[in-house]
C-alpha cells in the first residue's frame, strides 16, 4: 500500500497488482482513456447519441470535458476546471517558497497553454459533432452496439469466448437452454 495518502484518488497507483509492475498498470490506466477518446471513437459515440435521439451538443460537452480532463490536466473528469487555483505558499514543508516572479510567470504561462489546448479540443470535437449533425442518415445509424442482442450473438460475438468469464457466461446461457427444453 502507498504511505502517502495525497495518492489515494482515481489517478495513482496505491497497491502492487499481482501480475503488472506499478508504471505498467498507470500506462494501461492511460492508454485506456486513450483508446477511447480517440476522433473516429468519438464520432462514432456521437452518431449512436443521436440515432438514440440525443442532442450531439450535449454530449459533445461532456466528452470534451471528460478528455480536456484526462490529457491536458492529468486528472479524474469530476476533479478538473478551467482554472486550477494555485498558491504559492502551498508546498510541502519539505520544499522552500518559490520566488513569486517565478512562481507567477510559470502560472501564467501553464494558463495560457492550458487554454490553448483547451481551444484546439473544442474545435475539433465541434467539427465532428458538425459533421454529424449534417450527415442526412444521422437518424438511421447502426452499428453492432446498437444492434438488438440475439441468442445467437452468444456464438458469435468475441467478448463471450475471449476471457474465462465470457466463457462462464455462455456455459449459463446453454444450461439455461438445455434446462428449458427438458421435458
Amino acid at each position: 500500500m502507498d504511505p502517502d495518502l495525497n495518492h489515494y484518488d482515481v489517478e495513482h497507483v496505491t497497491t502492487e497488482h499481482p501480475l503488472m509492475a506499478r508504471q505498467d498498470f498507470y500506462n494501461t490506466y492511460r492508454q485506456a482513456w486513450d483508446a477511447y477518446y480517440t476522433p473516429e471513437h468519438v464520432e462514432t459515440v456521437m452518431r449512436r447519441a443521436v440515432a438514440c435521439g440525443i442532442k450531439a451538443s450535449k454530449l459533445q460537452k461532456l466528452l470534451f470535458w471528460f478528455r480536456a480532463c484526462q490529457s491536458i490536466e492529468r486528472v479524474h473528469p469530476p476533479q478538473g476546471g478551467l482554472f486550477r487555483r494555485k498558491y504559492r505558499r502551498d508546498r510541502r514543508p519539505s520544499l522552500p517558497v518559490e520566488n513569486p516572479l517565478t512562481f507567477w510567470s510559470k502560472y501564467l504561462w501553464e494558463i495560457i497553454t492550458k487554454h490553448a489546448r483547451l481551444l484546439r479540443l473544442l474545435r475539433e470535437y465541434k467539427r465532428i459533432r458538425s459533421r454529424v449533425e449534417r450527415d442526412p442518415g444521422r437518424r438511421e445509424y447502426t452499428d453492432l452496439a446498437l444492434t438488438p442482442a440475439v441468442d445467437e450473438d452468444v456464438d458469435t460475438l468475441e467478448m463471450f469466448h475471449s476471457f474465462e468469464s465470457g466463457e462462464a457466461a455462455l456455459e449459463a446461457v446453454r444450461l439455461k437452454a438445455v434446462g428449458s427444453s427438458a421435458p
